[in-house]
């Protein structure tokens, strides 16, 4: 995590990004949904901004991002989310966008 926090204190978030999906283990999952969603929030500047680093990540780490995604929805169901619904749906339609729909079907079996 310490790489992460480092790219996000250099402001260089898409990379921070990119380089936090590998990073996910079960222990970890809770610290990386936060670090994951403040970063979607810090990059939710209109879709221009998004689309491009969605098709900079490679299929697998989208099935992670999708996941975070989802997670990030359960947490604003129980309020303790720090964004709101629309930066997570602009981000879930890109990722849709590059990876089909298939993508929550193979993230809901997974």
């Amino acid at each position: 995590m310490a790489a992460v926090n480092s790219l996000i204190a250099q402001e260089k978030y898409s990379e921070a990004l990119i380089s936090l999906l590998p990073e996910v283990v079960p222990h970890s999952l809770e610290e990386c949904t936060d670090l994951t969603i403040s970063i979607l929030s810090i990059l939710k500047q209109g879709r221009s901004r998004i689309s491009p680093i969605v098709e900079d990540i490679e299929m697998g780490k989208l099935h992670i991002l999708v996941g975070f995604i989802y997670f990030g929805f359960e947490l604003i169901a129980t309020n303790k989310c720090p964004v709101s619904a629309s930066v997570l749906y602009k981000w879930h339609d890109e990722i849709v966008k590059v990876g089909g729909e298939g993508i929550i079907t193979r993230f809901a079996f997974s």
